[in-house]
């Protein structure tokens, strides 16, 4: 009886606390991120300890040690589905197809000096090729949904710098994907041969291709019939006689003839309604893809879902942003992060310290170098430039997705899983202070242009 108020009581910390990050950081002008993320490595291994037994996100459907861990990690996954469906809602994927000849040498260059570098410095350390292949997998990818989080919350989602950052961050998540895979596929080809890894590959790309091709062709339908049926749009029906049985009720009198007319009611909206059906289905789409295949595609269905809502109805995507800004809608968010944060032990990377350092600056130097050779002529403005670069350094949720996945089936050891979760954790956390300063001598400048039922904003920068 007494272990039970305790976990209920750590988890209303844990809530309280991921909200408390907001105010912080509207007092002290520090991104939420930041903080939300150093609460959660307070409150884990590295300090206080709280869950005593570590939580791996990125793992669907293992044991959990106790209630705290199971409520705690489904407050989470709640939270990455809204971040990463807010990612592809939020994307501007018409400016995204403008300039995607462009984002995707960027996202291209950043992904192979990274992923080659540290495959090289990690298999000093190591001693299978496939952990080497699976730790650069882990690092070399880019963060979509807590990148395209901070460029809103800094008001400059729609800034070219933003979306190129958005385009490059797809292309080395996906790229990411496939260097998993492959290390997969040279642990599968060590222990069962070649052959039998060349028909275990074939066969899980083509479920997971068959998989996402089901699931765009569910959410699309769905989505031109709530087109059909009218999306947020009110369909007006005659009161002749009366409605409920009162007669002359809804009725007007005419102002030539003096006579009561009868007058058009509107019937009930029906977008809630339909907005539910939608997100019901993404939502086991998502736990599908997580079941069979891991978190990291689970997170694809989620933005899919987002990215098609997005295009398809302008209005309703405006009303689903501010949907989730509000304070109960962004809880599940803000405890994803904390609780991400949890998944840092500093005590036991201290054992790997060098590597822990060699790791950051391979990191760090190599997606600078990519990003800014590839850049070179893309961005008039440095300031530009750098923030985009910035915006591409964190690895986010998708490293941590993809680590868990490859911690699950043993391709990391765990002395080396929790040193690249460091690391993935300290960029993320690194990144939007960054951010803010680059874009302190930054102006927004808005000239509203009259579009189909919205409005851009003309973004420029200045020297």
């Amino acid at each position: 009886m007494e272990a039970f108020p305790q976990w209920i009581i750590i988890l209303i910390v844990v809530i309280v606390l991921s909200r408390v990050a907001v105010l912080l950081a509207g007092r002290f002008d520090i991104p939420t991120v930041t903080i939300q993320l150093l609460i959660g490595i307070l409150l884990g291994p590295s300090v206080l300890n709280l869950l005593e037994v570590p939580l791996v996100l990125g793992t669907w459907g293992s044991p959990s040690p106790g209630p705290l861990h199971g409520v705690l990690k489904i407050l989470a996954e709640i939270g990455l589905i809204q971040l990463m469906f807010l990612a592809g809602l939020e994307v501007d994927w018409r400016e995204l197809k403008k300039i995607l000849k462009l984002s995707s040498p960027v996202g291209a260059w950043g992904f192979v000096l990274t992923a080659v570098s540290v495959a090289i410095i990690t298999r000093v350390f190591v001693d299978r090729w496939s952990e080497a292949l699976a730790v650069s997998a882990i690092v070399s990818a880019s963060s979509l949904g807590i990148s395209i989080y901070y460029f809103s919350k800094m008001e400059i989602l729609g800034s070219r710098a933003a979306v190129m950052a958005s385009g490059a961050a797809i292309l080395s998540g996906l790229l990411a994907i496939l260097l998993m895979i492959g290390s997969q596929a040279t642990n599968y080809a060590m222990i069962y041969g070649s052959s039998k890894m060349a028909i275990a590959v074939s066969w899980f790309l083509g479920e997971l291709i068959m998989f996402f091709a089901v699931a765009y062709f569910l959410t699309s339908r769905f989505l031109k019939l709530v087109t059909k049926i009218g999306f947020g749009r009110n369909v007006p029906r005659p009161a002749c006689g009366g409605i409920g049985g009162v007669k002359g009720h809804n009725m007007k009198e005419n102002y030539i003839t003096g006579k009561p007319r009868p007058v058009a009611r509107e019937l009930p909206k029906r977008p809630r309604q339909m907005l539910i059906g939608y997100l019901l289905l993404v939502a086991l789409l998502y736990a599908w893809a997580a079941m069979h295949f891991g978190s990291f595609a689970a997170v694809g269905v989620a933005s899919l879902g987002g990215a098609l809502i997005g295009m398809s109805n302008l209005e309703v995507k405006e009303k689903i942003s501010k949907g989730f800004g509000s304070v109960l809608t962004s809880v599940p968010a803000g405890v994803f992060l904390v609780v991400l944060g949890m998944e840092v032990n500093l005590k036991e990377a201290g054992g790997y310290l060098n590597f822990l350092i060699v790791l950051l600056v391979a990191i760090v130097g190599a997606k600078l170098i990519g990003s800014w050779i590839a850049t070179q002529r893309e961005f008039n403005s440095l300031r530009e430039r750098v923030l985009f670069i910035i915006g591409i350094l964190p690895q986010g949720e998708m490293g941590i997705l993809i680590a868990g996945y490859l911690f699950s089936r043993g391709l990391v050891s765990p002395a080396f899983f929790n040193v690249t979760i460091v690391a993935v954790v300290l960029l993320t956390m690194v990144s939007p202070v960054l951010m803010r300063i680059t874009s302190t001598e930054f102006e927004v400048r808005t000239t509203p242009v009259q579009t189909a039922g919205s409005e851009k904003f003309d973004r420029r920068w200045r020297r």
